[in-house]
């Protein structure tokens, strides 16, 4: 493709106001020859399109189109089953028929042994629960200790600076005014 140039529009007072030598016939000629409308190549396209070179509608075009590709479906279908043999398996009986239910007898009733309760394993269930509780009340008491301990140096603690205060003098920062 070509670049396009902007070129200054060619008014009719641009002509006017040149102040060159008037031009003679022959860069008239040239200059009209290259005024003339030049049309850019088509560009190359991919698809090609189908012009009806001969004089039939295109109706009719259709319809024949129509029936050749009725005609290639038909042929693949026909070989189609030439080639191919399907044969169906047959439905089971079960779908048809119920199946026969076989009945105990009497004497299998008696031997039948009364169900058994499950096992379940609640004393060492309780052993369990009893030995988790115990470990979680020891842990409960020794942090409540801890926390009395905390709170029992805390109070030693401020006592004894309080009484430090109360013994030095106003001016060293106590509390005594003497």
């Amino acid at each position: 493709q070509k670049k396009f140039k902007a070129r200054p529009y060619p008014g009719p007072r641009r002509q006017t106001m040149s102040f060159s030598q008037p031009k003679s016939s022959e860069e008239l000629e040239l200059e009209e020859c290259r005024k003339q409308f030049k049309a850019l190549p088509l560009p190359t396209s991919v698809s090609t399109t189908r012009i009806n070179y001969t004089n039939t509608p295109y109706h009719i075009k259709a319809q024949q189109q129509h029936e050749m590709t009725m005609e290639r479906k038909q042929r693949i279908v026909d070989e189609s089953h030439e080639t191919v043999s399907f044969k169906a398996r047959p439905v089971p009986r079960t779908t048809y028929e119920a199946r026969k239910i076989q009945r105990q007898s009497t004497s299998s009733v008696a031997r039948t042994v009364a169900p058994r309760p499950p096992r379940l394993s609640l004393a060492s269930r309780a052993e369990e629960r009893k030995l988790f509780d115990d470990h979680a009340r020891l842990l409960r008491e020794q942090d409540t200790q801890v926390k009395e301990n905390i709170l029992r140096q805390q109070k030693e603690w401020e006592e004894e600076e309080l009484k430090q205060k109360r013994m030095t003098t106003a001016e060293e920062g106590g509390m005594c005014f003497k």
